[in-house]
């Protein structure tokens, strides 16, 4: 009998590796993809750090981003609008979109839309830092030559100059305003 128990508690301690390895196994961070949902301490830091963006309102879905290995959380402000929040693997602000249901409108998305919240204030202090001052008088997003955001900057001569910046808010075009 003493043979018999040996090999049953053998079998059973097997087992239980195995079944304990396949769940390590399934844990693993190469398993998330760009549609699992954030649970746990990730949605909480991540909804911390988009409705910090975004003034507040209620975080109605989040997940992972394979394109740049962060996160994206939408947000539904209490008009309704809804805005996703970009976010790097830090937690850091990428960018913001205003989310548009109507995808009719054509293939420019929110072009157009003027800055808000964080975003306006990052690509404000962009643009004047390669302006070397004056007052942002205007911003949208942009779709242009390469460009995320456009700000026009009015000089203390007066002139008018548009800036265009990334994604990541790094300048890609300084050029005198045009009236559109």
């Amino acid at each position: 009998m003493t043979t018999l128990k040996k090999i049953l508690i053998t079998i059973a301690a097997l087992a239980a590796l195995a079944l304990g390895g396949a769940a390590l196994a399934g844990a693993t961070p190469s398993s998330v993809t760009g549609s699992d949902e954030l649970t746990g301490s990730t949605l909480d830091r991540a909804s911390k750090a988009a409705l910090s963006e975004t003034g507040g309102g209620k975080v109605t879905d989040s997940e992972r981003d394979d394109d740049t290995g962060g996160y994206e959380v939408e947000v539904t402000k209490a008009d309704g609008s809804e805005i996703d929040v970009q976010l790097d693997e830090q937690f850091q602000l990428l960018a913001t979109d205003q989310d548009r249901e109507d995808a009719d409108d054509d293939d420019r998305g929110d072009d157009g839309a003027a800055l808000t919240g964080g975003t306006l204030d990052r690509a404000s202090k962009a643009a004047l830092a390669e302006t070397g001052g004056g007052t942002v008088t205007d911003s949208e997003r942009d779709g242009e030559n390469g460009a995320t955001y456009e700000v026009e900057v009015t000089k203390d001569d007066g002139s008018q100059v548009d800036v265009r910046l990334d994604d990541r808010f790094k300048p890609v075009a300084v050029e005198p305003d045009r009236e559109d």
